[in-house]
């Protein structure tokens, strides 16, 4: 009888199995694929730890770490002692000394609403009047964060639902090349020659931006954007503005529309934001290059009119790297790229199941904030909570309990900031949540992520609230 037909032989082959899968659970695959595969522990999950665990696929902010040996910075509290709540029949007033981590969000009915600590309670007022201006010029909003939007996920749909309303076309915001393309839907996306630099890793401030990342191209450098039938109003633009930096060398940058249509600018060597721009409808553009070490801040594929969105995201980006924004280059690309809204989605990269006070990292985010601002003057700046996020506790997956000192602490910065403030995990159904979400398909197995679905319907959720807050 053959070897492998005996009981003995199984039981070598299936032992031999069990070791060569437990040794590669010690692998960092998030690591080395960049997130592609996910780290596991198949020890881990055959023995659960009677003690919290703390599970992430995410790359940590290494500047969190440095946090402890910062000089501390007392922030400027904006003058304001309350806080205005739009979206029902009789807006109030809140005092602020009533807001703690027990505070529950304002609601009108189901909708959460957005909270207004902006002096005077003008935030939803600016943001409406601009608003009101959509068909006569664009208004730009941006939502800048980590993982939780990559993709385009959760902003395409509140992009395509404002667009719906108030007109608008493209994508808006595209860095110059993605490793990852394929992920996001909204956009087709291709190209080479490029090397990415962002925020946490940058030794100096010279490109410190809102978008938190830039890419360098070389002589020869090509970047294709293309539309996408979904979601709606992405499938075409109007205009393609690039702005770029050429610090050391000069040359030409052309982009080309589907129809052949082209424009080319002349880019000289000098340390100032210059713009390439191509007004032309078009379903796909390409971008060449023959300048050498050209910094590419930003793609905008979007129209004169209407409302353009612009996702900016970062993994593992905590959101403080923005204490630092180099003001100069910001002044010059707000030339041609201003915002109306800024919306900051951080957090989850800086929540642990250990951790329960986060004034560290309300102070170094407040410091964050008030640069975006400065940066900023034009923008009203809206902070959001983080998302609910589960864990496995004892062999069974539960909420981190830390999440509401989390939401507690992002609330103190936009009172101090005098920002918006909308509460994303009590949106989206508060404590439980992630477990609930992930039952009906909308949050990844890692119960922190959102997918496109889930990301649809979070925008559907957001774009109600936000839609009742103006309604006032």
């Amino acid at each position: 009888m053959n070897d492998n037909n005996r009981p003995g032989g199984a039981i070598i082959i299936l032992m031999t199995a069990v070791v060569i899968v437990a040794a590669l659970s010690f692998v960092p695959w998030g690591k080395l694929t960049g997130n592609l595969l996910k780290d596991f522990n198949l020890l881990g999950d055959l023995f659960p730890s009677e003690q919290p665990s703390y599970e992430t696929h995410e790359e940590i902010d290494p500047e969190l770490a440095a946090l402890e040996n910062e000089p501390e910075e007392p922030a400027v509290p904006v003058a304001t002692d309350s806080v205005h709540v739009a979206g029902s029949t009789n807006p109030n007033a809140i005092p602020l000394d009533s807001i703690d981590e027990s505070f529950e969000a304002p609601r009108s009915g189901e909708v959460v609403l957005i909270e207004d600590y902006t002096p005077g309670g003008n935030g939803l007022h600016r943001l409406r009047a601009a608003l009101s201006q959509a068909s006569a010029r664009n208004v730009r909003i941006a939502v800048v964060g980590d993982s939780y939007i990559e993709g385009d996920i959760f902003s395409q749909d509140i992009r395509a639902a404002l667009q719906e309303r108030y007109g608008g076309s493209g994508v808006g915001y595209m860095p110059a090349y993605c490793p990852f393309a394929g992920f996001r839907r909204s956009v087709r996306q291709s190209g080479s020659g490029w090397h990415e630099r962002e925020i946490r890793k940058m030794r100096n401030h010279d490109y410190r931006i809102l978008a938190g990342k830039y890419y360098v191209g070389y002589n020869g450098a090509t970047a294709r954007f293309e539309g996408s039938k979904s979601p709606a109003h992405a499938d075409s633009w109007d205009r393609t503005l690039v702005q770029v930096v050429a610090p050391a060398h000069g040359g030409t940058i052309t982009l080309t529309a589907a129809d052949g249509s082209s424009a080319s600018q002349a880019i000289e060597a000098s340390g100032a934001v210059q713009t390439v721009l191509l007004n032309a409808h078009t379903t796909s553009v390409k971008l060449s290059s023959t300048v050498d070490s050209l910094v590419v801040l930003g793609v905008y594929l979007d129209a004169n009119t209407g409302v353009s969105v612009d996702c900016m995201s970062l993994r593992g980006n905590s959101g403080i790297g923005h204490r630092n924004l180099n003001a100069e280059i910001i002044s010059q690309m707000r030339q041609t790229a201003d915002y109306d809204l800024i919306i900051l989605e951080f957090g989850i990269n800086a929540l642990s199941s250990s951790q329960s006070d986060y004034s560290n990292y309300a102070k170094a985010m407040t410091r964050a904030v008030q640069a975006i601002q400065s940066c900023y003057p034009n923008s009203v700046i809206m902070l959001m909570g983080i998302g609910d996020r589960g864990h496995k506790q004892s062999g069974e997956v539960v909420s981190m309990r830390t999440c509401s000192a989390m939401v507690a602490a992002q609330r103190s910065v936009a009172r101090v900031t005098g920002c918006l403030f909308w509460d994303m995990r009590a949106a989206q159904g508060g404590a439980g949540a992630a477990i609930d979400w992930h039952r009906r398909g909308l949050v990844n197995s890692d119960y922190i992520h959102l997918n496109h679905k889930g990301g649809s319907e979070f925008a559907k959720i957001f774009i109600n609230s936000l839609n009742l807050s103006l309604s006032e």
